[in-house]
C-alpha cells in the first residue's frame, strides 16, 4: 500500500511540475489511453457543457457552507483556487497527497492573504484526527 500511495503522490508531483500550476487541471494534451476511452467523449461534453457549473451549486446548497463550520475536502487538488472554496463562508480544511499541490496552495493562500483552517500533505487514509 505504501508503495501505491507513493506512485500516486510522485504523478501527481510530477504531472504538477511537467504542466505548471496554471494549467494543472487543463484537459488539452490528454494522453492516448484517456482520449480513446469509450467514456471519453461523454467527459468532454459534460467539460464543454454547465454541467460542472450546476453540480457546484447543487453542492453548495446541499452543504450549506456557513461561517461557523468546517469544510474539509480530502484529495482537494487546486479546488480551493479553480473551484471557488476560497470564497466559501466556512473554514477550509484541505488535504492531497501531492505536496507540490500543498506548497502551491500554500503560496496561493499567502498571496491573496486568504483565512484557512490548515492545508495537510498525505495520503486521505492518513489524515489526522481521522480514526481507521
Amino acid at each position: 500500500m505504501e508503495k501505491h500511495l507513493e506512485a500516486i503522490a510522485k504523478s501527481y508531483d510530477r504531472h504538477f511540475i511537467e504542466y505548471g500550476n496554471e494549467n494543472a487541471l487543463s484537459y488539452d494534451n490528454l494522453p492516448d489511453y484517456i482520449i480513446n476511452n469509450p467514456d471519453y467523449p461523454h467527459k468532454e461534453q459534460e467539460n464543454k457543457s454547465d454541467w460542472e457549473d450546476t453540480r457546484r451549486r447543487k453542492l453548495i446548497d446541499y452543504l450549506a457552507p456557513a461561517k461557523n463550520m468546517n469544510f474539509i475536502h480530502l484529495g482537494c487538488n487546486l479546488s480551493l483556487r479553480f473551484k471557488g472554496y476560497d470564497k466559501w463562508p466556512s473554514t477550509y480544511f484541505g488535504v492531497d497527497i501531492s505536496k507540490e499541490t500543498i506548497q502551491y496552495l500554500y503560496k496561493y493562500v499567502a498571496e491573496n492573504n486568504l483565512s484557512i483552517g490548515s492545508l495537510h500533505c498525505g495520503s486521505v487514509q492518513r489524515t489526522p484526527g481521522i480514526s481507521n
